[in-house]
């Protein structure tokens, strides 16, 4: 249950960042949404980092690139902690 408490956390970011309705967020990915432009996706992973505590390594930022993705990597970035 962790996850979804983490899911509904990083579609309100995304949802925030994007400017979109939280209703829709958690269905937008990076190749789907016009609003998910590169400058946004830096400012979620930054919101994510501030958010969750993590610190996100470069190399994964592609691979966060919807809120299930976000979700994956900031329960597996918190367990390495």
């Amino acid at each position: 249950m962790a996850d979804e408490h983490i899911r509904r956390r990083a579609s309100k970011i995304v949802a925030l960042v994007l400017g979109v309705d939280p209703a829709i967020a958690s269905t937008l990915a990076v190749d789907s949404s016009p609003e998910w432009d590169s400058l946004r996706h830096i400012e979620i992973i930054l919101a994510v980092e501030d958010e969750f505590g993590v610190k996100v390594p470069e190399g994964l930022f592609r691979s966060m690139s919807s809120v299930d993705a976000i979700t994956a990597q900031v329960v597996t970035l918190r367990a390495s902690q």
